[in-house]
């Protein structure tokens, strides 16, 4: 009974096997940042896997509601109360370190009070001074270009075709491989200049999670841990690839175009149950709140000089342990009442899945 609870929300499935690659997708995001972008070297193509979930989640939680009248505003209401609260928190904490290591005598960013702002209603800010669109909070590019693309596919659900998705697919796809051909990397969304590529990007992913929720198989791999393994395996060493040199851009472009959609697809269709099933779920919701806070508790890791005095591996390890920590319990202290908040108090005749269906 419990494992049947665990694997609905609001009456539809859980994708668990997604879950944890998700989970897996965030913790290289966290571990990236940790290491100043040298483990895993490619751990930005964690990103288009969030973005290729986030198609396939999208669809699989509001696409019927859609085309039961759901309406744009409401549907952008209810992705705004997932979305808003974690990154206030982001926001604030931020700044506050910020303001706390200038005041200790460590130089270090200071931000305007428009960055903040614009941070804060999770907007690219770009002026000359500054390269990153979003230095307050800086994984918050990634959940502009979803807010972007997700209030778009709600506007055309009704009349979104599959020939129309796989012309979006294709058309993103021309724009964005000879691109990431030309640039060397697939590194486009959060800095100055890179906006329109970055919703490129996004529009390719978040078309194919789409199309591959909509032709996903009824059949699934019952008992799929090594399926899994094997999957969170490809994955870890997916973004594990160093540098090769002129074929930098040639891989970013394939992981993207080939590889990663076909992780996921093969994914949705894993089932696992037991103690998996529940460390999968755990991982599936601390991806988002490890996604946006990690950002600037590692400055203040950074701060006490613990990557001075611990062997590197010895400083990532607990780093993570302390971050992962600190996000369950923001969700579970903050986050949690707070949607619950937001929804009872905004939002009537539609309920917020229990599963997070966002990914960051």
């Amino acid at each position: 009974m419990k494992d049947r609870k665990l694997n609905s929300t609001v009456g539809k499935e859980r994708f668990l096997a997604l879950d944890a690659v998700r989970g897996v997708a965030a913790l290289a995001v966290l571990v990236l940042h940790l290491s100043s972008g040298i483990l895993p070297h490619r751990g930005y193509l964690a990103v288009d896997v969030f973005f290729v979930l986030s198609g396939f989640v999208i669809a699989h939680a509001y696409e019927s509601r859609l085309l039961a009248g759901l309406s744009v505003g409401k549907f952008a209401l209810l992705r705004a109360i997932r979305l808003y609260p974690l990154v206030q928190v982001g926001i604030l904490i931020s700044v506050s370190i910020n303001v706390a290591l200038q005041l200790s005598g460590h130089s270090h960013l200071s931000f305007s009070f428009a960055q903040v702002v614009f941070g804060a209603l999770l907007l690219p800010y770009i002026t000359a001074a500054s390269v990153d669109m979003y230095l307050v909070l800086s994984p918050t590019w990634s959940l502009f270009n979803e807010l972007v693309i997700n209030v778009l596919y709600s506007a055309v659900a009704k009349v979104l075709s599959n020939r129309f998705l796989v012309i979006c697919c294709a058309s993103a796809a021309m724009i964005l491989f000879p691109a990431t051909l030309l640039n060397g990397s697939i590194e486009f969304g959060p800095y100055r200049g890179t906006l329109l590529m970055g919703l490129v990007r996004t529009i390719f992913s978040f078309s194919y999670g789409v199309l591959i929720y909509r032709f996903r198989s009824k059949r699934v791999m019952e008992h799929g841990l090594l399926p899994l393994s094997m999957i969170l395996a490809t994955t870890i060493a997916l973004f594990a690839v160093g540098d090769v040199g002129g074929l930098n851009g040639l891989y970013d472009a394939l992981a993207v175009t080939l590889v990663i959609p076909a992780v996921i697809a093969v994914t949705a269709h894993v089932r696992i149950s037991g103690l998996f099933a529940k460390a999968a779920a755990l991982l599936g919701d601390l991806s988002y709140p490890v996604y946006i806070l990690h950002w600037p508790l590692r400055l203040a890791l950074f701060a006490t000089g613990m990557q001075t005095r611990l062997p590197e591996a010895v400083f990532l390890s607990a780093s993570a342990v302390i971050i992962c920590l600190f996000a369950w319990v923001v969700t579970r202290l903050y986050d949690e009442p707070a949607r619950k908040l937001l929804q009872r108090k905004l939002v009537r005749g539609a309920t917020l899945p229990t599963h997070p269906v966002t990914v960051p």
